[in-house]
């Protein structure tokens, strides 16, 4: 089947991510403790992506029908843009950790495997919403 390629306005909680990534930063630095505080802004970054979705799909309808113009005029067209799902092959939320709690290896296996699984999501779309 055909695919076309399209572009999006990007995902709808990239904001709230990018603020987890700059908190992270710095902090797993040599000789510094690691606090439940920390590991905690990593699983919500993770678990905030669990749950994005990207806008601005074009509206591939209008563009097959009308062809590749901007504006279809008087004609009366679905010119709708769309969001996709939710991401497919994420992994479940991760739970958070208490102060005081060891972090053991299967925790950091679990955000291991969450990373990995973000990294080969996927979404799907419809064009046709009428």
């Amino acid at each position: 089947m055909p695919q076309v390629t399209r572009t999006t306005n990007g995902m709808n909680n990239n904001g709230t991510v990018q603020t987890y990534v700059n908190n992270t930063s710095g902090k797993y630095s040599t000789g510094r403790l690691i606090y439940a505080s920390d590991i905690n802004i990593l699983i919500n970054g993770f678990n905030t992506i669990n749950d994005h979705v990207h806008s601005g799909i074009y509206d591939l309808y209008g563009q097959d029908t009308y062809g590749n113009i901007s504006t279809y005029g008087a004609s009366a067209v679905e010119e709708t843009n769309g969001n996709t799902s939710a991401p497919i092959g994420m992994n479940a939320n991760i739970s958070t950790v208490s102060s005081g709690q060891t972090v053991t290896a299967s925790k950091y296996n679990e955000m291991a495997n969450a990373a990995n699984a973000a990294r080969s999501h996927y979404h799907t779309w419809d064009d046709r919403t009428g």
